[in-house]
């Protein structure tokens, strides 16, 4: 099963617990001892580093926002004015739309008279 560890009773308690027995001989093992303010400081230390780890990791996260931003901002100034040059664009060719059709209707004209 598994290594033996202190005895209990004069028997070989295995640390697997169930409940608050000793899963071998289904007597209480010993609890191992804490000490809790060593744990306290400890957790209080792995704390601060996570909590000091999520702050710069925060910090980096708003700065690329913030970069991302500015891209967006470029990307959206820049499709208004390529929205803007596609309509002059769009006006330019049904003007010069209109000229030809003008200028085919006087070409069949002259063609007939000729």
């Amino acid at each position: 099963m598994g290594r033996s560890n202190k005895s209990v009773e004069g028997r070989s308690c295995s640390r697997r617990f169930t409940g608050l027995k000793c899963q071998t001989t289904r007597t209480p093992c010993p609890l191992p001892t804490v000490d809790v303010e060593a744990l306290e400081k400890r957790l209080t230390f792995k704390v601060s580093l996570l909590a000091e780890r999520a702050a710069k990791e925060v910090g980096m996260l708003v700065s690329k926002l913030e970069q991302v931003k500015v891209y967006n901002r470029d990307l959206h100034n820049t499709n208004k004015t390529l929205l803007a040059e596609i309509t002059e664009v769009r006006l330019q060719v049904k003007v010069l739309q209109k000229e030809n059709w003008l200028l085919e209707d006087e070409n069949a004209h002259q063609a007939l008279l000729i």
